[in-house]
């Protein structure tokens, strides 16, 4: 069984397109159909990703990583909750790009050798201080506080 799924995953890793495998496109590529006009004449066409070229930070390397990514990555970077999460969690078969998994090796080594915190835990002792901050800062008696004048 083992074998077989890495004859699948070797199948897809080296089915990526030239431009696919020099950015981040989890999974998309040039798609091929018919445009139809009015008088039903159809005519071959493609659809190209919509790809971006970004810069985006790494919390755990602490520097930006220009990357060419589609949007449909980058809407899957914020529901991970951020480019480490997203390197981290994603398969090296979907990434498709050695330079890609050349960070994520990085970030795990970092992560391993304690230099750095992953990204859940990060994102859990945040929200912590955030919560104990917001419990703290505001005093009961300044919030009704009123510009007319006692009587």
């Amino acid at each position: 069984m083992s074998n077989f799924l890495s004859a699948v995953t070797d199948l897809f890793a080296r089915a990526t397109p030239g431009r696919a495998s020099r950015g981040l496109y989890h999974g998309k590529g040039i798609m091929f159909g018919c445009q139809v006009s009015h008088s039903m004449r159809h005519t071959r066409r493609t659809w190209k990703p919509n790809v971006q070229s970004k810069r985006l930070w790494s919390d755990i390397l602490n520097r930006f990583i220009h990357f060419n990514v589609t949007t449909n990555v980058l809407r899957t970077i914020d529901k991970k909750g951020g480019l480490d999460s997203y390197l981290l969690k994603t398969d090296d078969a979907v990434l498709g790009n050695p330079i890609a998994s050349m960070f994520k090796r990085k970030m795990q080594k970092l992560i391993l050798s304690g230099e750095a915190m992953h990204p859940d835990q990060l994102n859990r002792t945040l929200s912590k201080k955030a919560t104990a901050v917001t419990t703290t800062a505001v005093p009961p008696e300044a919030t009704t506080t009123s510009n007319t004048p006692a009587q």
